[in-house]
């Protein structure tokens, strides 16, 4: 039907209008129609005819019905959902209010907010604001998540105390700080599974097992930490008790040794201003890897530890420090050999206390070492150089070029060279082939003797016997010889030698002595031409066992006795003095021999190895000694005194034959009549290095006044000594002298 109208007439009461009860029906007429149109609100019954459409608006116009896609709402002020059902909305640029609850996804930027469907995304991230009001956008982010289906909460970093915490089963936390204090961790920042660091713990009350080291517990009673292996036995012990320095164990299997140790790369570092110790308790040791161990500071090396012993790099302060049992440091301890430079062995550059003085050794011989103001001392390069008649060390090119080292005579030779094997010192020996002739030093010198042997003598030298070349013969006759002096054919009755030869039986062989001028021809005595005297019975397993080895044959000045050595040990059979003969005479047409002897009927040799031997005419050994450890000395001299260039005090005693008494290092003389000198064993640099106070003493009468000049020089000093009175020269009485080193 159509709308009806109301009439309201032109003017109040005029007459013209509807009247009350017309109206009231129109009204309701017009209700009816329209709710029958559109129905009870909840949907449109009534096609929409006046709507225009566009961009996500579409119209039907058979069923009038409106669809919004799409587009966003630009003004959603009476937006309300309780009539109102929307899909496919992308943007509310207005505020939304859903206090019925939204069906569906709502998306946005980081300040809007995005529910998702549990049920096929069980993973999302946590939503959180903060304690405020007004228009906030929640805080989220992909550090924090969490899965509904496992309820496992995983978050890139936790803080805080941790103390409501319960049912953590393993040790995987990464990370963990905060607290501090309590019975449990203070702060584990740095804790890890397989390698464990741990800094802020305050207390474990129990033990901690982690991965890949085993047992790790903490003993409070003890105050230590221990890293155990899976028999409970301590690998690892870091001790922080109150009354000890805190250190470090590191205990092997037999519970005693200490050690630091490592692949090739192993290092012990320790920060600036820190401190390793290294201790060991009555029961331990300290150990340090085979092989040389360096020490190093500031990457500079500076001490090696090997099998030979320790090398410092720069300057080494020994003993630095307080005293130490009444002992002042620094101190320095040389070893201690013998008594005496002679048997000490040495190597070049060993520094050793012989005889309570230090001595250096320089290769060849051992030197005194002495500072300014030192007792005199004797050049020690033989002690005996002077009695030594022959000394060789066969070192040369070839033998042509072997000469006595003391005298520089050449000796000559026959079927022998040098070698540098089988090797005792230096760079060669001697190699005595088959039908040697031996090394011939002839004896004539003008009419006497170059090397006399009536007197003290000692033959000594290295020897390194042919094993596969020892004697058959059984007798003295053309055996192999040590040493000899003899002539071939002229005055064979002087001659004599040293040898061996078998026994026949059990590889015994027999060193003797035979002196065809003895007149003691008894069985076994020295002057038997078929067995001569025996001086030792030695097995060949001790002599030719392809060694080397010390014979020295010692006569004695006192009774002529001859001793017979092997490796510094005196044979029974001469320690008694049993051999004694004083029938040695010394012959011009003779030649002394080294390993050969030869004449009509009886010619012998020895064959092998000979080296570094020496003849003096000494008794160098008078009971059992250690053989050399290195090459015997090639010069010295007893006669040469060294006495530092030092203060003097003494007296001259004056005369013919003045005297000096007081500190060694000077010599006393007359020059002439009234002068004297004083000479010095070790000149000063200048004349004026030293300055001298005299006086004269015990001269008669004693009132006498006497004058004393003083002429200084740098290798003496010459005393004028005169009477006041009448200038006569005084050669009596004494002069003290008292010199001052400036």
């Amino acid at each position: 039907m159509a709308k009806l109208g109301i009439s309201t007439g032109s003017s109040p009461n005029d007459g013209t209008g509807d009247s009350l009860i017309d109206g009231a029906v129109k009204a309701n007429s017009n209700f009816t129609e329209i709710y029958t149109a559109i129905g009870d609100g909840t949907t449109l019954a009534i096609p929409v005819t006046s709507v225009t459409a566009g961009t996500g608006i579409n119209l039907s116009g058979s069923t009038g019905s409106v669809t919004i896609t799409n587009t966003g709402i630009a003004n959603t002020n009476n937006l309300r959902t309780d009539f109102l059902e929307v899909s496919g909305i992308s943007t509310l640029t207005g505020v939304l209010n859903a206090n019925g609850g939204v069906v569906g996804n709502v998306t946005g930027s980081s300040s809007q907010v995005t529910v998702s469907d549990e049920s096929s995304d069980t993973t999302c991230f946590p939503l959180f604001t903060t304690a405020a009001t007004g228009n906030l956008p929640p805080k989220s982010g992909s550090n924090l998540t969490f899965n509904s289906s496992t309820g496992s909460l995983t978050a890139t970093q936790f803080v805080g105390g941790g103390a409501g915490i319960t049912g953590i089963s393993t040790l995987n936390i990464v990370n963990y700080s905060g607290g501090g204090g309590g019975s449990g961790v203070g702060n584990t920042n740095n804790l890890r599974t397989n390698f464990l660091e741990v800094s802020g713990i305050s207390t474990l009350s129990s033990g901690l097992t982690v991965a890949g080291v085993s047992t790790f517990s903490i003993d409070n009673s003890s105050k230590s930490v221990q890293f155990k292996n899976t028999g409970n036995t301590a690998r690892v012990a870091i001790n922080m008790a109150d009354a000890q320095t805190p250190r470090i164990q590191f205990i092997s299997s037999d519970n005693d040794v200490a050690s630091l140790s490592g692949d090739s790369n192993a290092n012990v570092v320790l920060a600036a201003g820190n401190t390793l110790n290294l201790r060991a308790n009555t029961n331990e040791k300290v150990i340090i890897a085979d092989g040389d161990t360096d020490i190093y500071a500031s990457d500079v090396k500076k001490l090696t530890v090997n099998s030979n012993g320790i090398d410092v790099v720069g300057i080494a302060t020994i003993g630095a420090g307080t005293s130490t049992n009444g002992v002042d440091s620094p101190s320095l301890t040389l070893s201690h050999n013998n008594p005496t430079v002679a048997g000490t062995a040495g190597t070049t550059g060993q520094v050793k206390q012989i005889g309570g003085q230090p001595y250096y050794y320089d290769g060849t011989t051992w030197r005194a070492l002495f500072l300014v103001g030192a007792a005199s001392t004797v050049n020690q390069a033989d002690s005996d150089w002077d009695n030594t008649m022959i000394r060789m060390n066969f070192d040369q090119a070839t033998i042509g070029d072997v000469t006595n080292l003391k005298d520089g005579r050449t000796p000559t030779t026959g079927q022998i060279d040098l070698v540098s094997s089988p090797l005792k010192y230096g760079t060669k020996t001697a190699r005595f082939q088959v039908n040697n002739t031996g090394i011939n030093f002839t004896q004539n010198n003008s009419g006497s003797t170059y090397y006399p042997f009536e007197g003290a003598w000692t033959l000594e030298g290295w020897f390194y016997f042919n094993s596969s070349e020892l004697p058959s013969v059984t007798s003295i006759t053309s055996s192999p010889i040590l040493f000899s002096n003899f002539h071939p054919n002229t005055g064979v009755s002087y001659n004599w030698k040293i040898g061996y030869y078998y026994t026949g039986g059990g590889n015994i062989y027999n060193f003797y002595w035979n002196n065809r001028n003895s007149s003691a021809t008894g069985g076994g005595e020295a002057g038997n031409s078929g067995s001569g005297f025996l001086l030792q019975q030695i097995n060949s397993s001790n002599f030719a066992d392809n060694a080397w080895h010390h014979i020295a044959i010692v006569r004695e000045p006192g009774n002529g006795s001859i001793h017979f050595y092997f490796d510094g040990t005196e044979s029974t059979r001469t320690n008694s003095d049993q051999l004694i003969d004083n029938q040695i005479s010394d012959q011009t047409n003779q030649s002394f021999v080294v390993g050969y002897y030869g004449i009509s009927g009886d010619a012998g040799q020895f064959e092998g190895n000979i080296d570094d031997i020496r003849v003096s005419k000494s008794a160098r050994y008078t009971s059992n000694f250690t053989p050399p450890a290195s090459a015997l000395p090639i010069s010295g001299s007893t006669t040469t005194v060294y006495e530092p260039a030092d203060s003097k005090v003494g007296e001259i005693s004056l005369g013919g034959s003045p005297s000096w008494t007081g500190t060694t290092g000077v010599t006393a003389s007359q020059v002439a009549a009234g002068q004297y000198r004083a000479t010095f064993a070790t000149a000063y640099s200048s004349a004026t290095d030293y300055v001298i106070q005299t006086s004269m003493n015990d001269y008669t009468p004693a009132t006498t006044p006497v004058g004393i000049g003083v002429s200084r020089f740098t290798t003496h000093a010459d005393f004028f000594v005169k009477r006041v009175s009448d200038g006569a020269n005084i050669d009596t009485g004494s002069l003290a002298i008292d010199l001052f080193k400036k």
